[in-house]
């Protein structure tokens, strides 16, 4: 009787090994899948994070340009208020558009920039003309200058709605980011300031 009871002791040490082994097993592959969790939702956080860095960087930028843009226009509408009502040049609307303008270079795309500074230039060569037909040629000019603005604002404005898309990986960043052609239009917002060019 004692080979049974032998028996019956190895029996029993065995099946409880094999008990904590399966209990290390099942515990092993628990803190695994626990662990793969916590990476899932870190790399989830991580990526909500920088979503919503790329869109608060964008909102900034596109807030800064209108802000500016408005400036700039601001800056137009009081000077062409003060033209109708003085006997000279504007001295003082003059030198707002020409900052205006030249600020609002820092924040716009090119095909923007070249309007701004045209109508910058154009101002500034009317406020140094000595006789009032080349103060009325530069005011002239000015309306010219501003052929191409309202096509290359609104692609401007759009540029940022693409660069959102990039930002939340519906489309191919390099060529949201990189799309600043102006859209064509045929009609004019607002007032004409000329034929477009």
């Amino acid at each position: 009787m004692d080979i049974n009871t032998d028996n019956e002791k190895i029996s029993a040490a065995q099946r409880a090994h094999n008990i904590n082994i399966l209990t290390s097993i099942i515990t092993a592959f628990s803190l695994i899948f626990a662990a793969l969790l916590a990476a899932k939702a870190t790399m989830g956080s991580a990526d909500k994070v920088r979503l919503e860095s790329c869109l608060k960087r964008i909102d900034e930028r596109e807030m800064i340009a209108r802000q500016k843009s408005a400036e700039l226009l601001g800056s137009v509408g009081s000077f062409l208020g003060a033209i109708g009502t003085a006997k000279k040049f504007p001295e003082e609307s003059s030198q707002k558009v020409i900052k205006a303008a030249f600020e609002l270079t820092a924040y716009a795309p090119p095909e923007l920039n070249k309007i701004a500074v045209q109508i910058g230039s154009t101002i500034y060569l009317g406020l140094i003309a000595s006789t009032p037909q080349a103060q009325q040629e530069a005011i002239k000019n000015a309306n010219v200058a501003f052929n191409g603005w309202s096509a290359s604002y609104l692609n401007h404005m759009k540029s940022f709605d693409r660069e959102r898309e990039a930002c939340s990986g519906d489309t191919d960043q390099d060529s949201a980011l990189t799309n600043t052609s102006p859209e064509p239009t045929t009609e004019r917002q607002g007032v004409s300031y000329g034929q477009e060019g």
